[in-house]
């Protein structure tokens, strides 16, 4: 946060131990949540940047579905 936002996290002493790991863990899964987010915007970018490689073509596997 900027200079002139406001934020109880600027303060240690205000949350209790248990609290604090709260926060640090809705933090990281925030940071997680995001960081997936832009690395499936990036893998979808660079499949329409470069069309032969969609769709993917392995020649080593066959893959082959039924329906019953």
């Amino acid at each position: 946060p900027s200079r002139s936002e406001f934020s109880f996290c600027n303060y240690p002493y205000v949350y209790d131990p248990a609290s604090k790991a709260r926060v640090l863990q809705m933090e990281n899964q925030m940071a997680q949540y995001n960081e997936l987010q832009n690395a499936l915007f990036r893998c979808v970018a660079a499949l329409h940047a470069i069309p032969t490689l969609a769709p993917f073509k392995y020649d080593f596997i066959d893959l082959i579905f039924s329906w019953k």
